[in-house]
This record gives structure tokens, C-alpha cells and sequence, in this order.
């Protein structure tokens, strides 16, 4: 999803340009994507671009600031502490720190969400740390914690969302597998974790929104995604639609209520989950997305949107542009590969699609992804087709 707050800058490819770039990075809130080389207008070269991820409150953040006073934390705003180091091995650290400075940059892309920086976040490493004395210091909802072991061939990785108000334990994960590629393992877990947490944060902030007693369009719109991730049923999907009505009839142009009434109307067009005309839906769906991505061009999970119904709507090189759009916005978007996959299938490049079903299925957390069913299928049906080619009809 969207970072909570990001610009596309334009860089020399000059040595001197990339080292500044290395000196800043962990040091300020920013995290960098290079966006490689892009032509750009009136200008003769190719410069190099980069997208700029800034861990600074975003607009709805301000807003729930301004909202709850100066010392009511934000929704979403959570501190990623350094991880333990369980393995008795000190070279491991470097691992180890790895793991959480690319948990901190991924959570940061989380739409609305409040991160607190790396250099501020490990100044508690190696401390005993009071977990809500932190809470009220860097004024955050959220803390996540975890630790990493490594024994003999296998390394297990456990995480800990915890509130940081009551310290009670929100969530919690272990990852483990046979050690392979550290840089690989590294990149698996910590997108995996991400796409979690994503979910577990957003259920947390619509129980708590549950209590409020006159509901904002965050609020709205939290409880709304909290029915959408629930499952795939018209029940669901239309309590989850209602919810996003009402966030948009308190504010016309509340970025995450427009993309989630998009979704949800994709997923009812494309299920035939009611009896009324899919087309119609989806035409409604893009029309949300559009009026999005004008006022948020770097929503990330408004462009997977666009290009899936793109895809759906016999435009599928438009969609596979839209889907590569989105994963340069944030990399952790499991969908947006099958559904690159699915329309390289439509367009006859079906060799193709193997790639992109696997990247899918290793940042997907299958057991924590009610969607999970849908997803293999369709890479079941991408598998065959690769093989086999498109059936006769």
C-alpha cells in the first residue's frame, strides 16, 4: 500500500549523487526506491529517479492528530524495535538489524500509517525497555518486537505486536525454514511479516473505532476493511461497502474510502457475488480509482486496483503496466503478481507466468490470507495454461 508519504525526485547518476544517497539513508525518515533510469521532458539524458518514502505523518495522520490533540497517539503509528539476537553469535547481528530496518521500511508503506525512524528506533537496542514507557515517549498505538535464532541449518524468526497503551499482545508470528540465501530470507520474511501486520493493524484499529461514538471517516473506512479481509462472501462485502458509503458521505474525497469501495466493487463484479451488472460495477470501480490516483498519484494499492480491472476488461497490457506500477510503490503486494501472471496469459505470453506465481506464493502468508483459496487456484489455472496453452473453445 501507499507510504505514508512520498515524492518521485530526479538524480544525477553521478558518484558523487549516489553517495549522498547512502549518507542520508537510516539517518533521516526517509527510505529510498531507485526507479532506475526515466527520459524526462527537455531534458537530453536519462536521469536516474528515485522514490522517496518519508516516515513523517501523513495527511490522514495529521489529521487524526489535530483531531485527538497533541498527545493522543495516531492511528497506525507504531515503533519496530531492533531485534534480539538469539544465536549466541554476534556475526548474526548484521542479520539481524537487516531484518528490522527493512520491517521498519515496509511497515512504512502501510497507507496511513506513522513509523518512527531506524536511527531513533535503535537507540533501545540491547535495553531492557518498559514497553508502554515507550509508548507515550515516541507517542505510538503500537510497538513490534521480535527476535531471530539460527541452529544448525534453520532459522526461526518471532514477532510480537503489542499495544503499547496496556502492553497487552495484539499478534503474533514465527517464521521458520531451512537457512538458504541470508539476503533472499531476509527479503521473504520481512515481506511476509509486512503483509500480516498489514492486516493485524488494520483490525486492531477498527476495534478500536468500534468504540467511538461518533465515528470519523477513518474510522469508518478501518471498520469497513476490517469486513473486507474477513472473506469473500456478499454479506461481508456489502457491510464492508455501506461502511465506505459513510466515510465518503462525511468526506468527499477520503483517499482510502474511494479505494476501498473500488475493491470492493471489483471483488463482488468479479465473483458475481449480486445479480446486478458487473460491467457497471467495475466502470464505477475505475471511475472511484481515477478520482484517487488524481489526488494520490502514489497510491500503491489504487494502481493494483486500476490494473486489475484493466485486466478484466480486455486491457490487459494497460493492467500489466498498472500492476508493475504498484509493486515499484511497495513490493509486497502478492496479488498484483498473479495478476501480472493472468494477463501475460491473455496476451500470449503464457511462458512467462511461472515467475510471477512463485513471486506471489513467497510473500504470501497463505494461512492468514482468507483469499488464499482464490489465489491458488488462479496460480493453478496460470501453471496449466503455461504448459498447455489456452483451451479451445
Amino acid at each position: 500500500m501507499a507510504s505514508t508519504s512520498r515524492r518521485d525526485l530526479g538524480a544525477s547518476q553521478s558518484p558523487a549523487a549516489s553517495a549522498s544517497r547512502r549518507q542520508v539513508r537510516g539517518k533521516v525518515g526517509v527510505e529510498f526506491t531507485d526507479l532506475g533510469e526515466q527520459d524526462l521532458k527537455n531534458i537530453e539524458r536519462p536521469v536516474r529517479a528515485y522514490t522517496v518514502f518519508s516516515y513523517g505523518p501523513s495527511q490522514a495522520t495529521q489529521a487524526d492528530r489535530s483531531r485527538s490533540g497533541p498527545h493522543t497517539p495516531p492511528r497506525l503509528s507504531i515503533v519496530v524495535l531492533p531485534f534480539a539476537n538469539l544465536s549466541g553469535d554476534p556475526e548474526q547481528d548484521y542479520f539481524v538489524d537487516g531484518v528490522t530496518e527493512s520491517l521498519t521500511t515496509d511497515i512504512s508503506r502501510i497507507s496511513g500509517s506513522f513509523v518512527i525512524g531506524r536511527h531513533t528506533a535503535f537507540t533501545y537496542k540491547g535495553k531492557a525497555v518498559d514497553l508502554k514507557q515507550i509508548g507515550r515517549a515516541l507517542n505510538v498505538r503500537y510497538v513490534l518486537e521480535g527476535s531471530v535464532q539460527r541452529g544448525g541449518n534453520r532459522l526461526r524468526v518471532n514477532v510480537q505486536l503489542i499495544d503499547a497503551e496496556t502492553a497487552n499482545h495484539l499478534w503474533a508470528e514465527r517464521f521458520d525454514k531451512p537457512v538458504a540465501d541470508l539476503f533472499d530470507m531476509q527479503d521473504e520474511i520481512v515481506a511476509r511479516l509486512a503483509n500480516a501486520l498489514n492486516a493485524e493493524l488494520i483490525a486492531a484499529e477498527a476495534q478500536r473505532a468500534e468504540h467511538a461514538a461518533n465515528p470519523d471517516p477513518m474510522d469508518l473506512y478501518f471498520q469497513g476493511m476490517a469486513f473486507a479481509n474477513r472473506d469473500t462472501t456478499p454479506e461481508y462485502m456489502m457491510q464492508a461497502r455501506g461502511l465506505f458509503e459513510r466515510a465518503l458521505a462525511l468526506d468527499l474525497v477520503c483517499i482510502e474510502a474511494l479505494v476501498g469501495r473500488a475493491t470492493v466493487d471489483e471483488t463482488i463484479a468479479s465473483a458475481l457475488l449480486t445479480d446486478d451488472d458487473p460491467v457497471s460495477r467495475l466502470a464505477a470501480a475505475e471511475a472511484a480509482l481515477n478520482k484517487a490516483l488524481s489526488l494520490a498519484p502514489q497510491h500503491a494499492l489504487a494502481h493494483l486496483m486500476l490494473g486489475i480491472i484493466q485486466i478484466l476488461t480486455y486491457r490487459a497490457a494497460h493492467g500489466i503496466a498498472e500492476c508493475e506500477r504498484a509493486l515499484v510503490l511497495d513490493r509486497n503486494l502478492a496479488h498484483a503478481h498473479a495478476w501480472i501472471g493472468l494477463a501475460k496469459m491473455f496476451i500470449g505470453r503464457a511462458t512467462e507466468t511461472e515467475t510471477h506465481v512463485h513471486d506471489q506464493e513467497a510473500i504470501q502468508q497463505p494461512e492468514r490470507d482468507c483469499r488464499h483459496d482464490e489465489q491458488v487456484h488462479r496460480g493453478d489455472a496460470i501453471r496449466m495454461v503455461a504448459k498447455e496453452g489456452l483451451p479451445s473453445l
